[in-house]
């Protein structure tokens, strides 16, 4: 094993555990612990980075460490798929045996490629599925591999936002605080509502999804919101 991937298996061996909270919080402790050793500063960056991927990948920082950790690994299965993983061959054989140590990692992984096959297959076409409260919403489709579309009538709730083969791009909470103007903005005189090609045009939400490939933006309305997503080629 590289001491540059040296935190994957501790990760790894920590969620086979019966109380794999607790022991990743060791497992992390032992990651920290190493990092400060020259041999794997390289190593502790590459975690961190990692670590700050997946944060901002949650809108709920409080999720616990199971979350945090597989989305780590979600994003280590999507370089890998993608070809963007820098690692070398050594890395890759690593991430190879992460992948095929569980069988959830290895759906993730098929599923993704599938995907990248079917793109592939057709580059012009791609359909986002908005979910609220477990039923379609909406659909926004792309006629190109880039561009921007949004929907309209978003009123607070739990969304999924995914694409059509099923692979979950964004999932959480849109509030009034996200959605409704008056909320959002509420240091703005109430009189300018009444105009509405006067509300603010800045996003109350922006995520970046798929390595920035995608941009999930939140904007305010008087009584609903919008979604909007943009395809960066």
């Amino acid at each position: 094993m590289s001491n540059n991937l040296y935190f994957i298996p501790i990760i790894a061996h920590a969620l086979e555990q019966k109380e794999p909270e607790k022991a990743l919080k060791e497992a992390f402790e032992e990651i920290r612990a190493k990092g400060q050793r020259p041999e794997y500063s390289n190593g502790f960056k590459q975690f961190q980075q990692f670590m700050e991927i997946a944060k901002q990948h949650i809108s709920d920082q409080k999720q616990d460490l199971i979350t945090i950790t597989h989305k780590i690994i979600s994003e280590l299965i999507l370089e890998f798929v993608t070809g963007t993983f820098e690692g070398g061959e050594e890395e890759r054989q690593a991430v190879e045996q992460l992948i095929m140590s569980r069988p959830e990692w290895q759906n993730e992984y098929r599923n993704l490629c599938a995907e990248i096959q079917e793109t592939e297959r057709y580059p012009s076409q791609i359909n986002i599925l908005v979910e609220k409260e477990g039923n379609l919403f909406g659909k926004m489709s792309f006629e190109e591999v880039q561009g921007f579309t949004s929907l309209q009538n978003i009123v607070p709730g739990h969304y999924i936002i995914k694409l059509e083969t099923g692979r979950v791009l964004w999932e959480g909470e849109l509030t009034e605080q996200d959605l409704i103007w008056t909320v959002a903005f509420h240091g703005l005189p109430l009189k300018v509502a009444a105009d509405t090609k006067d509300l603010p045009k800045e996003p109350t939400r922006e995520e970046r999804l798929l390595n920035g490939e995608l941009v999930l933006r939140v904007f305010p309305g008087l009584e609903s919101g919008r979604i909007g997503i943009e395809i960066k080629k």
